[in-house]
């Protein structure tokens, strides 16, 4: 029964890892926001 308790919990893990990923690139995204804003600023 120990092999199904695996799997599910690496499920589990592979489930909440984006979410984990995308809310770091969000707050990286965030703090970088003015540097985004002077960038597009300087393509326009």
């Amino acid at each position: 029964n120990a092999p199904s308790i695996n799997v599910q919990r690496l499920t589990i893990w592979l489930l909440s890892f984006p979410q984990f990923l995308g809310s770091e690139l969000i707050k990286s995204w965030l703090r970088s926001y003015p540097n985004l804003v002077n960038f597009f600023m300087f393509l326009l």
